[in-house]
């Protein structure tokens, strides 16, 4: 019920909560019983018309369809070309000097790590970042994969937490970088920024929902399919480490489910 407490701090209208709201309440329902859930073609439709919501569009090839039809195309990159647009309008704000900085991390930093306090929230300007879970057994578990215009750090900021994960630059990176105080300052004073948040919130734990769902109906064959498609439709070249821990499992498991699909290629 977290994200239920988060949409109450943001000042956005009340259609813009009431979007917010219903993805909460369908993303439980998605979790809980996808195979089941009728209303999953309106979900997937609501999403495409939601600003800043992932691509899903009616299947043209059979072999791709999901539930009725509905084609779930995988963005690996996740960008958010508003915020940063709006970013980099508050940068040159005479009200914003000082509190907006930029900074560069290179490969492999960490912006943040998992159950440490953090005082600072980061837009990304340029770059690729991977966040991940390190689970009790030292292993990791790929969240997501963010680009420009994602913000880090937001969740610890609104619930003054510790870092739910671990959020690393997967390539030379850019940021905005500003404290939790201001973070808190523009959301209460600029409307625009508010909203454009509240809007990326809402898409992020809808995408949490729908790779769920995607990862109860799909085999891991199919689910890495679409994963090797989009990578190459975005051109984009990731490791194998990068891709086992996307989809949970072992390089020995990858190099399986590869070989296999060669073979059937």
């Amino acid at each position: 019920m977290a994200f239920v407490r988060v949409v109450n701090v943001f000042e956005g209208t009340a259609q813009q909560k009431r979007h917010a709201h219903r993805i909460f309440h369908i993303s439980h329902c998605l979790n809980d019983k996808p195979r089941n859930y009728p209303e999953l073609p309106e979900f997937l439709g609501h999403l495409s018309r939601f600003p800043g919501s992932p691509p899903f569009t009616k299947a043209r090839d059979p072999s791709s369809r999901g539930h009725q039809g509905i084609e779930y195309r995988m963005d690996m990159i996740r960008t958010n070309l508003k915020l940063l647009q709006l970013m980099d309008s508050l940068a040159v704000s005479v009200h914003s000097k000082g509190a907006l900085v930029q900074r560069s991390f290179p490969e492999r930093q960490r912006l943040i790590t998992q159950e440490h306090q953090h005082s600072s929230v980061y837009v990304i300007k340029s770059g690729i970042v991977k966040c991940y879970i390190t689970e009790e057994n030292g292993k990791d578990y790929i969240l997501e994969f963010l680009g420009e215009g994602e913000v880090l750090g937001e969740m610890e900021a609104l619930r003054h937490t510790p870092g739910m994960c671990t959020v690393e630059a997967v390539t030379p990176l850019i940021v905005y970088k500003m404290s939790n105080t201001q973070f808190g300052h523009f959301l209460r004073t600029q409307p625009d920024f508010n909203a454009t948040v509240m809007e990326l919130l809402a898409t992020r734990l809808a995408n949490t929902a729908i790779k769920g769902a995607r990862q109860q109906l799909y085999t891991l064959s199919h689910t890495l399919r679409q994963l090797l498609s989009a990578l190459n439709s975005q051109h984009i070249t990731f490791t194998k480490q990068h891709l086992s821990e996307y989809l949970g499992i072992s390089i020995r498991s990858l190099n399986r489910l590869l070989k296999n699909l060669d073979q059937s290629e």
